[in-house]
């Protein structure tokens, strides 16, 4: 998440923006310059600190091997265990039960 980044981008796969904008090839038009499009609408300073104070909490979670919900253990019981997908599968907090990611 960067200030030139429209908050209505929806990625590079897609057609049209979150407010029905079409995208022109090559992309552009919801990032760069303000002005380029009428409903561009970059994010402010407090929204972008707001990410990275999430975005390193999780990290930082990650590090410690605890789910970012709760801090508790990462539950690896659904992981294939052997087999040409080793290791793949979800891993959920042990506390709350969502899924923290997947492999």
């Amino acid at each position: 998440m960067r200030m030139q980044n429209c908050r209505h981008f929806t990625g590079i796969m897609a057609k049209k923006c979150a407010v029905g904008v079409t995208y022109v090839a090559p992309l552009t038009s919801c990032i760069g310059k303000q002005g380029y499009c009428e409903k561009f609408s970059p994010y402010t300073q407090q929204e972008i600190e707001e990410d990275k104070k999430i975005t390193d909490h999780e990290i930082d979670c990650l590090k410690r091997n605890v789910s970012s919900c709760c801090e508790a253990s990462i539950d690896t019981s659904q992981v294939i265990k052997n087999g040409s997908h080793k290791g793949h599968g979800p891993r959920f907090c042990s506390k709350c039960h969502k899924c923290v990611f997947m492999v």
